[in-house]
């Protein structure tokens, strides 16, 4: 099934493999990383939580299906979305937020906001 996850609508020559490493955090600071799969034939996707405490401890996972999902942005926020109400549920206050979709990552530091 996570394999399904991984591959949902991406093309396997599209993947690329990069070596990821734990950098340790400050004490009594998370990380939240979030992905999403988007499956552009049903308008559907999936999308995951991991948070982490500073000593790399898992602490919280969460996955969820999305139907109606127009487009890959909108399955990545998403997940973030997720990510962040799962982190705030819990109380944490210091908070790392890591998501791989540039797009994504360019509009949460930007002002702009999205126009609809």
């Amino acid at each position: 099934m996570v394999q399904e996850l991984i591959c949902l609508g991406t093309k396997a020559d599209t993947l690329a493999r990069v070596p990821g490493r734990w950098t340790r955090l400050h004490e009594h600071w998370v990380k939240v990383n979030t992905d999403a799969s988007f499956l552009a034939s049903s308008s559907s996707g999936a999308g995951g939580v991991i948070i982490r405490d500073s000593e790399g401890r898992l602490l919280s996972v969460a996955a969820r299906r999305c139907e109606h999902v127009p487009d890959v942005l909108t399955g990545e926020a998403l997940a973030v979305r997720d990510g962040l109400v799962l982190v705030g549920e819990q109380g944490h206050e210091n908070v790392i937020l890591e998501t791989d979709n540039l797009p994504l990552v360019n509009l949460l530091r930007s002002d702009a906001g999205v126009e609809v």
